[in-house]
């Protein structure tokens, strides 16, 4: 599992570091943030649905008596990213009003 979750964090690591050219507009900032949440985001749906209910690995709070509400907050924390990814990447870029100043 972890050797796993390694080696995605290396594709997305590889992936951010290949398109990084991309990054250098003024709109980057929106782009980054909104790759960010819909990653962290779908993450979090991932790690919900497949470990803790499919596969029933483990769960956010084992101990409690109420483990299926941590759950659905934990699921909920992962819509919550994804839709606010979502809404920075389909939200029209700001005017920038001029050119992007480059420092050496």
């Amino acid at each position: 599992f972890h050797a796993v979750m390694y080696a995605i964090g290396a594709v997305g690591l590889w992936l951010l570091w290949r398109t990084r050219e991309q990054f250098d507009s003024l709109d980057s900032g929106r782009r980054f943030a909104s790759t960010l949440f819909i990653g962290f985001g779908a993450w979090h749906l991932l790690d919900a649905v497949l470990n803790h209910w499919i596969l029933g690995l483990h769960h956010i709070k084992e101990n409690d008596a109420n483990w299926l509400a941590w759950d659905l907050a934990f699921f909920t924390l992962g819509l919550v990213c994804v839709a606010i990814g979502l809404f920075l990447h389909y939200r029209k870029p700001r005017d920038g009003g001029g050119t992007r100043l480059h420092t050496v």
